[in-house]
């Protein structure tokens, strides 16, 4: 029983991991899509206390949700054409 559920983490953790590699190699911001300050700071290349400031100083609009910020797609874009 054990061993069926380590081999489903090992599966689950390979598939997470295979996900994360294809969004930072294949990064596409989508309009519509809400981003945590965490995936901003991925898509733009910069760490996650840059997007913070950014959205502190207003530079990129966004919402604090239960302490992390939520960013709209097109307000990265919108920051990328600036």
């Amino acid at each position: 029983m054990w061993t069926l559920v380590l081999r489903g983490g090992a599966v689950m953790s390979l598939a997470l991991a295979g996900i994360q590699l294809f969004d930072l190699f294949f990064r596409e911001i989508r309009p519509h899509r809400i981003y945590t300050s965490d995936e901003a700071a991925l898509l733009l290349g910069v760490d996650r206390r840059a997007i913070v400031q950014l959205v502190a100083k207003g530079d990129i609009p966004g919402s604090k949700v239960d302490g992390n910020y939520r960013i709209l797609g097109q307000s990265l874009l919108d920051y990328l054409r600036k």
